[in-house]
């Protein structure tokens, strides 16, 4: 299926190629009733088309949260005011019309011009004379589509059913309306009363004078004429050529379940899915749940719907499908998938300790009844308890990790996602130096994938945070950067930001900082065109490596309080980190100190191989050296086990701070740069040269 970034790309080229024969414009009208899909790719392409001869102008009414457009250069475009109103009025309206009635009519318009010159048309003369009732005071759509209502009601019948035949049509073909109309026995001289009072115009296509206007048509309908119309297009459409609207149409005509219609709307979603329509295939889903008789077999594609719903970002529509399932399914595996599914939602929107622990509870039922999709809510159910860190009431990853080990077999010939549950399963039950060779196992799995698979690619950032907590430089790196290519070249939007963000956080820690600040830019922008929250991981260990003190502290405050509302640990842990090693490198060892302890008293997966470094130091340098001791002999233990030049040399440099022999220190110094120069990780080398001239200046 196609992704929302591949489609933003297309959609942008093919703009770049029109105005290669000329300068391009083009206009959206009423943006705020794009689908999101629509809105996304059209933001997208807005935001790449500077070097373009070719300008894009939305008209929307205001934002909504999560807007694609947000970002985009605005013009705020206010009513006109009382004075131009007055004239407007007395310019278009030819009746006479009381003082007070003027008045009201400016105070519903609220400066909207459409309103000042559709609320006396659908006026009745007495209110025009000075009886005109207000009702409570509705939104300015509200009033205008209330105007076109009481002129809708004063057609003749057979006009009311021409048009909403039109209403219910959006496409506006005029061949189809005809056709549509014969079925129900209507003549097109039907429409002629709505066109005299300026409600459609019938040309080539069928126009209404505002969609608001379709849209008072459709909700003035009796349900039963709405299905009248809806078979009647349905059967007008043709079925090789327009399967998918055909199918709708029938859907919507359906008076109950019918599953020659459902069987269609599934034909459709597929159709849909196959050309990146993820929240046109869950609507097709959705409604096909719906018209199915038997109820098994709606509760199955209840529950299909509400994973397709779910992709789309639909979390509602999602949760009452899965209810669904719940409710009328009788099959156990079903039941403990719909389960997944809900905690999947909960952990999206909450990102909290309860979500982390629905999604265990998940993973456990499903073992008992299907080991491989049980493997893969127990990725989702660790991924989760990372998250939730320090703030998990139970046992977070150890929790998994012990109910993983009782409940899923591994297979003798696992996959590399297979290899990862055993990694973690044996980091957190049997200890960093046991796990040792399991962890090198995962990482040297997905390292040796060169074209990972889909399951793969979407699990390898995990396998990088195991390669840092392995202090494997070139496998960290490897990863960092296939991860990005192979996500970029799937087109996987979603999964883009964090690729790039741990890819900056590789390029910071190899000192390529100009690198790093590209990767976390692209990752902002994309966001933005998602309509997401920007993540701050890489962006605030960048800015501290940087040593730009003030962004530093104040991207530390407000992801401090971010990541606290939100329950997120690993969040807190990566800025505690941070602010260590800027506060090192101002001399605030004291204060790094805190930061970096707060760090390793949470051992989280991977940081605390960057943590502890801080800590000793931080330690070392605040006349603690009995604090630095104590965490270099853990470090120690786990740079034995890991065996990388990389572990080797912050070892060595972190005894060396520690050392009062002059000649044994001298010797650890140089030792530690002479394995660190075997590594990719500059920045670390960087600063065993900085420790080491500082050594030997006092000495």
């Amino acid at each position: 299926p196609a992704d929302p970034f591949m489609v933003g790309a297309g959609l942008t080229s093919l703009l770049s190629d029109v105005a290669n024969e000329g300068p391009l414009l083009c206009v959206l009208d009423d943006a705020q009733w794009l689908d999101r899909a629509s809105a996304r790719a059209l933001a997208f392409a807005a935001r790449r088309i500077d070097g373009d001869r070719v300008a894009m102008l939305f008209a929307r009414r205001d934002a909504g949260q999560g807007d694609a457009l947000q970002g985009l250069p605005f013009l705020g475009v206010d009513g006109i005011d009382e004075d131009d109103a007055r004239a407007l009025l007395a310019r278009e309206v030819h009746v006479a019309l009381d003082v007070d009635v003027v008045d009201r009519i400016i105070d519903e318009a609220r400066g909207n011009p459409l309103a000042l010159l559709e609320l006396p048309r659908g006026a009745r003369p007495a209110d025009l004379a000075g009886a005109f009732a207000l009702s409570k005071r509705q939104t300015v759509s509200a009033t205008i589509e209330a105007s076109f209502r009481r002129r809708i009601g004063q057609l003749p019948s057979d006009s009311r059913r021409l048009l909403l035949l039109a209403a219910a049509e959006p496409l506006g073909y005029l061949a189809l309306l005809m056709e549509a109309a014969g079925r129900l026995g209507l003549d097109l001289q039907a429409a002629a009363p709505a066109e005299a009072d300026g409600l459609v115009e019938l040309g080539r296509q069928v126009r209404f004078r505002h969609p608001l206007a379709r849209s008072a048509v459709y909700l003035a309908a009796a349900p039963a004429e709405r299905r009248e119309a809806h078979q009647a297009l349905g059967e007008a459409t043709d079925r090789e050529r327009d399967f998918d609207r055909r199918s709708w149409h029938l859907a919507l005509a359906s008076a109950g379940p019918d599953e020659a219609v459902a069987q269609d709307l599934e034909r459709s979603a597929d159709r849909a899915n196959a050309r990146g329509g993820v929240a046109s295939a869950a609507a097709f889903l959705e409604l096909a749940a719906q018209l199915t008789p038997d109820q098994a077999r709606a509760a199955s594609r209840a529950l299909v719907a509400a994973r397709a719903k779910f992709e789309a970002g639909d979390h509602d529509a999602a949760s009452r499908l899965v209810a669904v399932t719940e409710k009328h399914s009788q099959d156990e595996l079903e039941l403990a998938t719909a389960g997944a599914l809900r905690a999947r939602i909960a952990f999206q929107e909450t990102r909290g300790d309860p979500a982390a622990a629905q999604l265990l509870r998940a993973a456990t039922g499903i073992a008992a009844l299907d080991e491989a999709r049980a493997r893969e809510t127990f990725m989702e159910a660790f991924a989760a308890a990372m998250y939730v860190g320090r703030f998990s009431s139970a046992g977070g990853m150890t929790e998994v990790a012990q109910a993983f080990r009782q409940s899923v077999r591994v297979p003798p010939h696992a996959s590399p996602v297979g290899l990862l549950l055993e990694a973690l399963t044996a980091r957190q039950i049997d200890g960093y130096v046991l796990a040792t060779p399991a962890l090198r196992r995962a990482v040297e799995a997905f390292a040796a994938e060169g074209d990972p698979a889909p399951a793969t690619l979407g699990w390898m950032w995990m396998a990088e945070i195991l390669a840092t907590d392995l202090w494997d430089d070139e496998a960290w790196q490897t990863l960092s950067e296939r991860q990005v290519q192979r996500t970029r070249h799937a087109g996987l939007l979603g999964a883009l930001p964090g690729a790039l963000r741990f890819r900056a956080l590789a390029h910071t820690m190899t000192g390529e900082l100009g690198d790093a600040a590209v990767l976390v830019a692209e990752a902002h922008a994309i966001e933005r065109d998602m309509g997401r929250p920007s993540l701050v991981y890489a962006d605030e260990a960048l800015v501290a490596w940087r040593g730009e003190r003030k962004r530093s502290l104040s991207l530390v405050e407000s992801g401090r309080r971010d990541a606290t509302s939100r329950g997120e640990g690993r969040t807190l842990s990566v800025l505690e980190y941070s602010s260590a090693v800027l506060l090192n490198a101002l001399g605030r060892y004291d204060d790094a100190l805190v930061a970096a302890r707060r760090v390793c008293d949470c051992d989280e997966l991977g940081i605390r191989a960057f943590a502890s470094i801080e800590l000793i130091e931080a330690a070392a340098r605040s006349g603690q050296p009995e604090v630095a001791a104590d965490e270099l002999d853990r470090l120690s233990a786990r740079a034995a086990a890991s065996g990388t030049d990389w572990a080797a040399g912050v070892q060595l440099r972190s005894r060396a701070l520690l050392c009062r022999e002059p000649d044994e220190a001298d010797g650890l110094f140089l030792g530690a740069i002479a394995r660190l120069e075997r590594t990719a990780i500059r920045t670390q080398l960087a600063r065993a040269h900085l420790v080491y001239g500082e050594w030997l200046r006092r000495a």
